[in-house]
């Protein structure tokens, strides 16, 4: 298993303050493997921010079919920030 970076903080539209890992200066495979990993650790009802270099379709696909839910933004500074969130009830 690999150590994720450390989070920062980053704040919701509705205030909440979540994890952000920044996973854009790694290399391939590490942000594929580390977003799942951190998926994979949310308990019913958390959530995560991951950025990554580009818009990550196979992670997109595996995180869906863990039933995950996955939103996307692109960044003005390059990157694509993933919110992840496992639903409250499954």
């Amino acid at each position: 298993m690999h150590a994720p970076p450390t989070p920062a903080a980053a704040s919701r539209e509705d205030g909440t303050d979540l994890p952000e890992h920044d996973l854009r200066q790694l290399p391939c495979p590490l942000p594929l493997e580390l977003a799942l990993e951190l998926a994979d650790a949310l308990a019913p009802g958390q959530a995560v921010q991951v950025l990554t270099p580009q818009r990550p379709i196979p992670l997109l696909d595996l995180l869906g079919a863990r039933g995950l839910q996955v939103s996307t933004a692109s960044l003005t500074d390059g990157g694509v920030r993933l919110l992840i969130s496992r639903p409250a009830h499954a």
